[in-house]
């Protein structure tokens, strides 16, 4: 017999999922201000910022990076109108805080600070790991195994014995949803009650189709 008569492609995909305690803080705090002109604008998110990096100074918080500073004119919306209210200026700051088995706290105090501080101001805090990357192949690993047991059952079924791996590809998901198991988001106002940071599981999952080689036993 040929080769295509002797085996048999077996199609399957794999899932490896892990359920990870995240280890690290991120949080991105917004300051905006929208005043008459650019320069009272400039300034007051200035002195807001000043503040910010005076808390984190208290609290002894030292990875702070600036991640963004808009200049845009202001406007709103009157009976179908396009109005000019000012200009605005807003101003992002990227904060890190690790080992939040120690530090949660200190990153509920933060929040809790700027926003009974900070007027304009908008946050979003993540929880994740640092070692994403290796928890991800961890997965993938894991999402291997499985599709190859799933071909071996198959194989059985059929009395086919599986002789190699012939392709492997990964499930791609869509821009929007990349990676959504890394983090755990919340949002925080300058309105928010006193700060409380639910600390889950992060969720990572790794899926992969892969095909098989089979043949038949004799």
């Amino acid at each position: 017999m040929n080769n295509e008569q002797d085996t048999s492609r077996i199609s399957v995909y794999g899932v490896g999922y892990l359920k990870i305690k995240p280890n690290m803080i991120l949080i991105k705090l917004y300051i905006s201000n929208i005043s008459k002109t650019l320069n009272e604008a400039q300034a007051e998110v200035n002195k807001n910022a000043s503040t910010l990096l005076k808390i984190t100074e208290e609290l002894k918080i030292e990875n702070v990076t600036t991640n963004i500073m808009n200049f845009s004119p202001a406007y709103e919306w009157d009976n179908h109108k396009k109005i000019f209210v000012g200009q605005e200026v807003r101003q992002g700051f990227v904060i890190t805080i690790n080992d939040i088995n120690i530090n949660l706290q200190k990153a509920k105090d933060l929040l809790d600070r700027v926003t009974a501080d900070i007027k304009s101001l908008d946050c979003n805090v993540t929880l994740c790991i640092d070692n994403f990357e290796e928890k991800i192949t961890e997965a993938r690993n894991t999402a291997y195994n499985n599709a190859l047991e799933k071909a071996k059952q198959y194989a059985k079924l059929a009395n086919l014995e599986i002789i190699k791996t012939i392709k492997v590809s990964e499930f791609e998901p869509r821009d929007a949803d990349c990676y959504p198991e890394r983090y755990n988001n919340m949002i925080c106002g300058s309105d928010a009650d006193p700060t409380e940071i639910p600390v889950g599981d992060i969720n990572i999952e790794a899926k992969l189709y892969c095909d098989f080689l089979a043949k038949e036993i004799k």
